[in-house]
Order: structure tokens, then C-alpha cells, then sequence
């Protein structure tokens, strides 16, 4: 991958300010930077860095080749910059220059090589793709699926959250020929959208999409959305060489496809025995190594959406690891993960599942991690049962390991009042404290977490011990224990919780 005339002043524009004039081809491959030499035969295509006391002996519009000049002397004694120049405004090296610019070359190149081997690695994803990529166009990329749901978004080498991508400008007073008039086809498969056009957001500023297809097929959308200045052929350029690899990520066989690894999973959820070898080539599938482990994800959708939405969940899963599965099972997705090779992605776990699902109506319960694939039934009502406690104006995802504690309450209660299970002492104690100016519940309740120590738990109400062993008196007495034993112990921590 070699820059061109533009993606070379794009780039060198982030560190000092330039004047430049453009090529005949601008659009055409550069070679990297040579120190310029007078005795050289000069090339359309070679860069070549200029010392301010140079002089070049072409005329203007005689040039050939690409010069970057490090002040406006030497080569800039006309009224007009050559074209094909690049002139830095400041007094800089050509040591600094030359280095600047082979390290953009290195950028490229690096970049299309980094792209070449997520494509080749099965268990690279496509926000990785766009995460590599977005820092080198410098603007927000987005990739949706044939049903405008987003599978990967990323600016500046970050995830961003759905609702950050273009597909915001639409809304649902949006007409269709509104729509039609923003949209101008470019080239073949390649269109430009001006959000203006579709709704009043300020001023104009195009963004370029790409349909990805296969044949007749259509795979997705490549979207490239301006951030800070407006694209540039240059950066339409990378965003087709890009399309290329995410159009191999979209076609790249799931190595958890068809109906065998499916029914395997399948029979595993309903507790049904399944062959070493099935579980071994589900285990493969997955990317396993040894020590590594699962988490089950339950997705309950609103019933009228099961079916519009499922297909995009599945590829979602996929997209976002490749060591994973899902299906729908019992009216909902349940997806089965690496959760090793997951966690090695260094992203978090509630994050990933609470961005895409925000802005659908539906609500995830996470299981424990687990060693063992038969175990995926009991960790699947894991995951299920917390879906309960899911509150979705904090997270629509919670794992079990979260809400165990409200777990275990809400079940040993089952359908009686909470106050049923309170012992006398304490029923005693709450009447008494709606009526005494000193708080004895939250007394209670300090002087139990600090495990029945009279000084620690004096020192936390503020008082002195003595006050405090008066307290614990008129405490004792009102329940009727002293709660050395350990079963009545565990009552009154269990009904103060309750009570919580």
C-alpha cells in the first residue's frame, strides 16, 4: 500500500501547517522519500525531500515528482507553489521531514498488512477491522447488515455506541423522496448521503457508503461519516480498499455454522446426552484451549420481534467474537461464548452486550464462567434467572454473579410477605424504632457487619464505647438475644437484608 499526493498532505498536515499544490495525478502511488539531489533523474511518482536552500532547476509547471520542501525559500522564489509541491511552513529539518514521511509510508503499509491478517485469522472480528482502520482515515466507519443494523462502528481506533452512526439522521418523519434527494450515486456500487438534505443538522457534510456484494447478494454497508473536515477523494480511495476485507470478514464461513453445531448446542440446553466427538468438535469450533472458559448470554426479545430480530442477533454474536454460538431456544437467543478469548480482546463484558442492545427493546442475563460444556443447561437457567433483575434504565445486561444476593432473597421468600419470616425480637425492634430517636435497626445492622465488636462498632456510630453498651443493651433486650447463636444470626442478617 503506497499513500498518494493527498493522503501524504492529509497526514503531514497533523503536524505542521503546509501549502501545497496538487499534482497532475494526484491520485497516483507514491514511492518512498528520497533526499533530493540535483543529479537525479527525476520520477512522477518519487518523493523527494528539499532542503530550503535548493534550488530546482524545472520550471513550474516543468516539475516531476513530489517535493516537500521544508520552508518557503529555495524552491517557492515564484509567485505560485509548482504543483506537485509541498511546502512546510516553519523551518524544520530535512532529517525531520525525511522521518516523517517514511513514517507515514510504514503507516500504510502496516495498516494494510494488519488488515491482511484479521481477514486470515478465523477468530479476528470485524470491529477489529474497523478499529485498525478508523485512526488511519480518521472518520467515523460503520458496518450494517443487509437490514440496517449495525454490526461494527469506530472512530479513532475506539467502538463507538450505535446510536453515534449515521443512521442516527434518520428518523421517522423522514419522507421518501427526502431520502432520495440526499442520496447521489458516485460510482457503481459507491453512493454519498448529505444528511442535510434529510434533516436540518447544520451545515453540509457528505458522507460515503459502499453496498458490499456477492453477485446479486447484498452482504452489508460500508459507511465512512466526516469527523473535523469533510472526505476527500483520497479518503473515498481507502474506504474502497477497505470495503475489500470487509467484504471477505461478511462472507468468512462462521466456524460455528449450520445445523450440526447448532443441534449439538441445542442438545446440551435440554439436557440430552451428546457424543464425545460432538462436543469435541464444538469445543474446537470454539477456539478452546486448555483452561479456558464458557458463559451463557440469554436474550429475551418482545415476542413480535423474535423473528425480525434474531437473524441479526446470531450474526452479531458472530461478528463481535467468532468463538461463539447462538440460536433461538425456548423463544429467545441464547449464545454460547469463549469467554477466554473473549476477555483477551480487553473490552468489557456489559458494555459489549448494553451498546447493541440499547436501542432494541429487549433485556440479557449472563451466566457465571463455566469449564465444562455439559454444564451448559444449569448455567442456561443461570442466565435466564437473572434476566429478572434486570433494571433497564442502569444496564439491559446484568450477570448472575451481580444479582446472586437478590437471587437467593427473592426465592426464599417466594410468595410470602418478607415480614412473615421475621422472629418476634426483631418485629418487636421495628416498632420500637419508629417511635425512639435512636436508629436501633441501622445499629443492629453495623453492629453485625462489624461482627458483634462493641469499640468498632461504637467508633462507626460516632459514640463513645460506653454510650454504645448502653445502646447494645436496650438492643439485646428488645430482641430477646444476644445472637451468640449462629443459627439466630443468620435470621436477623437474612430479614435485615430482606428488609433492605
Amino acid at each position: 500500500m503506497r499513500p498518494t499526493f493527498h493522503m501524504l498532505t492529509t497526514q503531514l498536515s497533523k503536524t505542521w501547517k503546509l501549502s501545497c499544490s496538487d499534482p497532475s495525478q494526484a491520485n497516483l502511488p507514491l514511492q518512498p522519500p528520497l533526499l533530493y539531489d540535483s543529479e537525479m533523474r527525476l520520477q512522477s511518482d518519487q518523493v523527494y525531500i528539499v532542503h530550503a536552500t535548493q534550488e530546482i532547476s524545472t520550471q513550474a509547471d516543468e516539475v516531476q515528482g513530489i517535493f516537500v520542501c521544508c520552508c518557503e525559500t529555495g524552491i517557492h522564489e515564484q509567485n505560485s507553489i509548482a504543483p506537485g509541491t509541498i511546502v512546510i511552513q516553519s523551518a524544520i529539518s530535512v532529517a525531520t521531514v525525511l522521518n516523517r514521511v517514511q513514517a507515514i509510508f510504514v503507516m500504510y503499509q502496516q495498516w494494510v498488512d494488519t488488515l491482511r491478517q484479521i481477514v486470515s485469522d478465523g477468530n479476528r472480528s470485524l470491529q477489529e477491522l474497523l478499529d485498525v482502520s478508523s485512526p488511519v482515515l480518521g472518520h467515523l466507519l460503520t458496518v450494517s447488515d443487509e437490514n440496517i443494523h449495525i454490526l461494527a462502528s469506530s472512530n479513532e481506533g475506539q467502538r463507538v455506541s450505535d446510536d453515534h452512526s449515521i443512521l442516527g439522521v434518520f428518523s421517522d418523519d423522514n419522507t421518501l423522496d427526502g431520502l432520495k434527494m440526499a442520496i447521489r450515486r458516485v460510482s457503481g456500487n459507491r453512493y454519498a448521503f448529505d444528511p442535510q438534505h434529510a434533516r436540518h443538522i447544520g451545515s453540509s457534510s457528505e458522507l460515503h457508503y459502499i453496498h458490499i456484494t456477492d453477485g446479486q447478494i447484498h452482504l452489508g454497508i460500508l459507511s465512512m461519516q466526516p469527523v473535523g473536515q469533510p472526505l476527500q477523494e483520497h479518503d473515498v480511495q481507502l474506504l474502497e480498499l477497505l470495503s475489500d476485507y470487509v467484504k471477505t470478514m461478511l462472507l468468512r464461513p462462521s466456524q460455528t455454522g449450520g445445523k450440526f453445531f447448532g443441534n449439538v448446542l441445542q442438545s446440551l440446553l435440554d439436557g440430552l446426552p451428546v457424543p464425545e466427538e460432538h462436543l469435541q468438535r464444538l469445543t474446537e469450533a470454539l477456539d478452546t484451549q486448555p483452561g479456558d472458559q464458557f458463559r451463557c448470554i440469554v436474550i429475551q426479545l418482545p415476542q413480535q420481534s423474535l423473528t425480525n430480530l434474531s437473524r441479526y442477533i446470531r450474526n452479531r454474536f458472530q461478528m463481535e467474537i467468532p468463538a461463539s454460538i447462538a440460536i433461538v431456544h425456548d423463544q429467545q437467543i441464547v449464545g454460547l461464548i469463549n469467554d477466554t478469548r473473549f476477555a483477551r480482546k480487553d473490552r468489557d463484558f456489559y458494555d459489549w452486550v448494553h451498546r447493541w442492545l440499547l436501542n432494541m427493546d429487549c433485556l440479557a442475563g449472563a451466566s457465571d464462567s463455566f469449564a465444562a460444556l455439559v454444564s451448559v443447561k444449569d448455567y442456561f437457567a443461570e442466565a435466564k434467572a437473572v434476566i429478572h433483575f434486570v433494571n433497564p434504565e442502569v444496564s439491559r445486561v446484568r450477570t448472575f454473579a451481580d444479582c446472586w444476593q437478590e437471587y437467593v432473597l427473592h426465592h426464599c421468600v417466594g410468595e410470602l410477605p418478607p415480614s412473615l419470616l421475621f422472629p418476634p425480637g426483631l418485629v418487636r425492634l421495628l416498632d420500637y424504632d419508629e417511635q425512639s430517636a435512636v436508629d436501633y435497626v441501622e445499629t443492629l445492622h453495623i453492629w453485625l457487619e462489624e461482627g458483634r465488636n462493641d469499640s468498632r462498632t461504637a467508633s462507626r456510630l460516632f459514640i463513645s464505647r460506653n454510650s454504645f453498651l448502653s445502646r447494645k443493651e436496650r438492643l439485646v433486650s428488645l430482641l430477646g438475644s444476644d445472637l451468640s447463636d449462629v443459627d439466630e444470626r443468620f435470621r436477623v442478617e437474612l430479614c435485615l437484608r430482606l428488609l433492605k
